[in-house]
């Protein structure tokens, strides 16, 4: 099934324009690695759309494993209120497929554990399983359906690296509001950790990107990024038959408030600075819903 924390996205800190993840619950830095961010994508799931409290999660568990006398890591084990293991689950990265083969692996960590419910999740997918008998029987979602509300405002957006410096009461609704819609599961396209590298502007740009489909040879990756002391960018990376032609940075502080030069393109052609080609600063006033198949053809006119 469609894993339950794709519209999750761990916290981010900078150092040295370097971006390092943040776990709330350890209140500890760590590489950013592709298991990592799945593993705090759950912690982002649990801590705001289930009731688990979170002195009950532990990650990275000693595990002894009987058959080869070793001591593996579970990357979470989830506690009952009478502190038993209850689910156990192992992250993957975004680019491994889950398969039997990798299923022998939480088997394994399990064999010792006991824990009645287990997860194989990689961010994409999640496979749930329940113990029945000493066999793994696929069963449903494992959390509840009712899940809590909560705000995803400035703040929010701001400590996931999507968003930046705060100009006016205008910028404080204006990109949460396009944030909320661009990150909805009723939009259909690709999501892909991206790590692009840049030397334009002062922030990194490996990020969480849509992928869509322009034609047969063309796809365009989309997503802004920013940070508490910078200014938020709308960026576009333009690929044609697998390789990247061009990127474009769209200063969105500056189209919101209508001022010069918000755009920079580096293509082979070199760098250009500009005003916007195409006028999408509607989608950001809350004058336009977003139709993904618009808003990917006005940001493909800005190149």
């Amino acid at each position: 099934m469609k894993s339950v924390v794709r519209f999750h996205f761990p916290q981010v800190v900078f150092e040295k324009q370097q971006k390092k993840l943040f776990n709330p619950v350890l209140k500890k830095r760590f590489k950013n690695r592709p298991e990592e961010r799945v593993r705090l994508k759950w912690v982002e799931y649990l801590l705001h759309e289930t009731d688990w409290n979170r002195n009950r999660i532990s990650f990275e568990s000693p595990v002894s494993v009987r058959q080869t006398e070793s001591t593996l890591r579970a990357d979470l084990i989830l506690y009952s209120e009478e502190l038993k293991p209850k689910i156990l689950i192992e992250c993957k990265s975004d680019k491994v497929a889950l398969t039997g083969k990798t299923g022998e692996q939480i088997a394994r960590y399990n064999s010792d554990l006991k824990a009645p419910f287990l997860i194989l999740s990689n961010g994409v997918v999640d496979l749930n399983y329940e113990i029945r008998e000493k066999e793994a029987v696929e069963t449903s979602k494992l959390f509840s359906s009712k899940p809590k509300k909560f705000e995803r405002d400035s703040n929010y957006w701001s400590k996931r690296g999507f968003s930046g410096l705060i100009n006016s009461e205008q910028d404080q609704e204006i990109i949460p509001n396009f944030l909320n819609q661009f990150w909805n599961d009723s939009i259909q396209s690709d999501i892909r950790y991206l790590a692009f590298k840049s030397v334009h502007i002062d922030l990194p740009i490996d990020q969480y990107y849509r992928i869509f489909q322009a034609d047969n040879v063309t796809k365009l990756a989309i997503s802004t990024v920013g940070h508490s002391s910078s200014e938020s960018y709308l960026v576009a990376v333009l690929n044609q038959k697998g390789v990247n032609r061009a990127i474009l940075y769209l200063n969105l502080n500056k189209m919101i408030e209508n001022r010069p030069d918000p755009v920079l393109k580096v293509s082979e052609e070199g760098q250009e600075i500009g005003e916007l080609k195409s006028d999408i600063s509607g989608y950001f006033t809350g004058d336009k819903e977003i139709n993904i198949t618009d808003f990917s053809t006005a940001v493909l006119k800005l190149f």
